[in-house]
């Protein structure tokens, strides 16, 4: 069974959303979900925090993309402003900016992790 990669640019913290809305409903027709950034991930606890809101308080950890092997079945979906060179679809969405009000960020995290769990609804199975 194919496993599905979620790659970001913003430290794993969109891949993580994703990655966690997807243990929380399920990704039929895959073996694992696996976030991942190219970069070392962040330590930033907003991510998490959006998680445990709906009921998810171990989230999946981020992977370093550049480390892991994959196989010609898995699927690459690129999180973020830009495309993944490479990945099999892209899912443009964006993560609030650091020095965003604390208010901001919370709302900003809460936004991109319900489209987020939208948009894993409609993967292909």
């Amino acid at each position: 069974m194919p496993r599905l990669f979620l790659l970001d640019d913003s430290g794993g913290r969109l891949a993580l959303l994703a990655a966690g809305m997807a243990s929380l409903q399920g990704a039929p027709g895959f073996s694992q979900v696996i976030p991942c950034s190219p970069a070392a991930p962040s330590d930033d606890p907003l991510p998490a925090a959006a998680l445990a809101e709906v009921g998810l308080l171990l989230p999946p950890v981020v992977q370093n993309f550049s480390t892991l092997q994959r196989s010609p079945a898995d699927l690459l979906v690129s999180i973020g402003r830009e495309p993944f060179p490479g990945a099999s679809a892209h899912w443009a969405c964006s993560f609030p900016d650091d020095d965003a009000p604390p208010l901001a960020r919370r709302a900003g995290a809460r936004i991109a992790r319900d489209l987020l769990a939208r948009l894993l609804d409609a993967l292909p199975r």
